[in-house]
C-alpha cells in the first residue's frame, strides 16, 4: 500500500505580458505556498486552464491577444474552481463592475504591494470557497431529497441505479459503479453514468472494489503519483497496489455498509486526468455510499420477500394441476417449450425470462375452478364454461398484488385470445396484443393437444403441428407456428 502523501502546494497562475511584473507576483505568491505558473498572454493562460489544475488567476487585464476580461470569461468555463483576480493599471468603477460581471473574485490596482496583493489572494479564495461550498449544500440537499424519495420506489435496484448515476453526474466522473457481495464474490451490479449495464463477472481478488469491501476502507486510486488532495483522508493506492480498467485514471471508492456488515463498495472514476478528486467529491460520494448500503439491505429484503411470494405461487401452481391427472406437469412443459420457441425468434433474454414465468403461472387462475368442472369427461354446461372462461382474470387478479410480476401479468391475462380477435377475455388480437402472449397461445395449445384430456385422447405431434399450421393467421401468429414447425421438422 502506498504511503499517504504529503498535501500539494496550491496552484497558481500569473499572466502579465511584463516578465518583470510575472516575476514581481511569481515570488511573493511562491513565498506564501502557491507552486506558480507564468504565461505571457492570455492565449497560454487558456492553454494551461485546459490541461491544468489551477486554485488561482492572477491576470492583467491589458495583454496581447486575449485581454484579462476575455481571460476571465475562459477561465469561468474552463476551470470554474479557479480564484480569478485581475491587475489593472486603469481602476475604475467601470473596470470593477466588468470583472466582477466577467467572473473576477477581486482586483488589484497598480502599483500594490505584497501585503495587498495577498489580501485580495485570501479575499478571493474565501470567496470561491464559500460559493463551493453553498453548491456542495445545494448538492447535498437534492441528495436527501434523493433520499426521500427512495422510501417511496418499490424497485431499490432502480434506485441504486440512480443514486450510482448521481454520483457519477455530481463528480463529474465518466463511471459510477457499485458492486455487491454474492455470498464470497463481489459481483459489479452497475457501471457506467447511465447506471443501466450489468457486468456477471465477479472481481478478482486484487480489484480496488474488492480491496474497499473486504477492509471496509476508502481508497483513491491514481496514475499521478504526485501529492493528492485526499491524502490523509482516504488510503492512496497506484496501479503497482490493485487493479482497475486500463481506462481509469483515477478512482475513488467507498465501502458499502448496511449498519452492521460490509455488503459490496461503491465507487466512481474519471477517465482524464484534467483535476484529482477533492474533498468535497470525497463528501459527496460519502453520502451516497452510506445512502447506497441502506438500499442494498432494502433490495435483499425486498429480493427474498419477493422470491417467498413467487415460490408460493408457484407451488400453488403445482397443487393445482395435481387436481388433475390430466394436466400434471403442464404449465412447466409450456414454460419450457416457450423458452424453445422464444429461441428461434430471437426473443432477449429479459423478454424470455418474463415469458417462462408468465407460462409457469399461466393457469393460476384455475384455483377458482371447480374440481367437479376441471374433471368433467361430458360437455360443459353454460354455467361451467364460464367458470372455465374466467380463469385469465382470476389468474391476474391473484398476480395483481405483486408489482414484480407486473411483466408477466398481461401474459397471464391474454393466453386465451386469439390472433384474430375472436378469443377471450377481453376480445382482442394482432396488434393490440403484446407478441410474447401469441407464444404462450401456442404453446399452450400445443401441450393440450398433444396431452390426454378427459373426453379424448392425446393427438400425436404430426397432427398438432397441422391444427396449429391451420390456425396460422386466425388463432395463431404465423410466426410463432413457423417457429414451431422448426423445432418439429419430423412432424412437418
Amino acid at each position: 500500500m502506498v504511503s499517504p502523501q504529503p498535501r500539494p502546494l496550491k496552484r497558481a497562475i500569473v499572466a502579465d505580458d511584463e516578465s518583470i511584473m510575472r516575476e514581481i507576483v511569481g515570488e511573493a505568491l511562491a513565498r506564501h505556498g502557491f507552486h506558480v505558473l507564468q504565461a505571457a498572454d492570455g492565449d497560454e493562460v487558456v492553454g494551461l486552464l485546459e490541461t491544468t489544475p489551477v486554485d488561482l488567476l492572477v491576470s492583467d487585464i491589458r495583454m496581447p491577444g486575449r485581454d484579462g476580461l476575455d481571460v476571465l470569461s475562459a477561465a469561468r468555463e474552463l476551470s470554474p474552481q479557479t480564484s480569478c483576480i485581475l491587475i489593472t493599471g486603469d481602476a475604475s468603477l467601470d473596470t470593477a463592475r466588468q470583472a466582477a460581471q466577467k467572473g473576477a473574485c477581486d482586483y488589484v490596482p497598480k502599483p500594490f504591494c505584497e501585503r495587498e496583493l495577498m489580501e485580495a489572494v485570501r479575499s478571493a479564495m474565501s470567496r470561491k470557497a464559500s460559493e463551493h461550498e453553498r453548491a456542495r449544500e445545494e448538492h447535498l440537499a437534492d441528495l436527501f431529497r434523493l433520499s426521500e424519495d427512495v422510501r417511496s420506489v418499490d424497485d431499490p435496484w432502480e434506485m441504486l441505479r440512480v443514486t450510482t448515476a448521481t454520483a457519477a453526474v455530481q463528480t463529474q466522473s465518466e463511471i459510477g459503479c457499485l458492486a455487491t457481495l454474492q455470498g464470497d464474490k463481489l459481483v459489479p451490479f452497475t457501471v457506467g453514468v447511465s447506471g443501466t449495464e450489468q457486468v456477471p463477472n465477479p472481481l478478482p481478488e486484487d480489484h480496488l472494489l474488492y480491496s474497499v469491501a473486504e477492509t471496509q476502507r476508502p481508497m483513491l486510486f491514481t496514475r499521478q503519483r504526485a501529492a493528492h488532495p485526499l491524502a490523509g483522508s482516504v488510503d492512496i493506492l497506484g496501479p503497482d497496489d490493485v487493479k482497475v480498467s486500463e481506462w481509469i485514471v483515477e478512482g475513488l471508492a467507498l465501502p458499502l455498509c448496511d449498519g452492521k456488515r460490509s455488503v459490496g463498495a461503491f465507487g466512481v472514476g474519471r477517465t482524464q486526468a484534467n483535476r484529482p478528486y477533492s474533498e468535497g467529491d470525497y463528501r459527496l460520494v460519502s453520502v451516497l455510499a452510506a445512502q447506497s448500503g441502506l438500499l442494498v439491505k432494502n433490495a435483499d429484503l425486498v429480493g427474498s420477500l419477493q422470491q417467498a411470494y413467487l415460490g408460493t405461487i408457484q407451488a400453488m401452481a403445482r397443487t393445482l394441476e395435481a387436481r388433475d391427472k390430466y394436466t400434471h406437469g403442464h404449465s412447466q412443459r409450456v414454460a419450457n417449450l416457450c423458452r424453445r420457441i422464444a429461441a428461434v425468434l430471437d426473443i432477449s433474454p429479459g423478454e424470455a425470462e418474463t415469458l417462462q414465468l408468465a407460462a409457469g403461472l399461466h393457469d393460476i387462475g384455475k384455483i377458482a375452478v371447480p374440481d367437479c368442472v376441471l374433471n368433467k369427461p361430458g360437455k360443459l354446461t353454460g354455467a361451467e364454461w364460464e367458470a372455465i372462461r374466467a380463469h385469465p382474470v382470476i389468474g391476474a387478479d391473484v398476480l395483481a398484488p405483486a408489482s414484480f410480476l407486473a411483466d408477466a401479468l398481461p401474459l397471464v391475462l391474454h393466453h386465451h385470445e386469439r390472433y384474430d380477435g375472436t378469443g377471450y377475455p377481453d376480445g382482442i388480437g394482432y396488434p393490440e396484443l403484446l407478441s410474447l402472449t401469441y407464444i404462450i397461445v401456442g404453446a399452450d395449445a400445443f401441450d393440450a393437444m398433444t396431452s390426454d384430456r378427459p373426453y379424448r385422447e392425446a393427438l400425436t405431434t404430426e397432427d398438432a403441428i397441422a391444427e396449429l399450421s391451420k390456425g396460422s393467421g386466425t388463432q395463431f401468429d404465423p410466426d410463432v407456428v413457423d417457429a414451431m414447425i422448426s423445432l418439429f421438422p419430423e412432424a412437418a
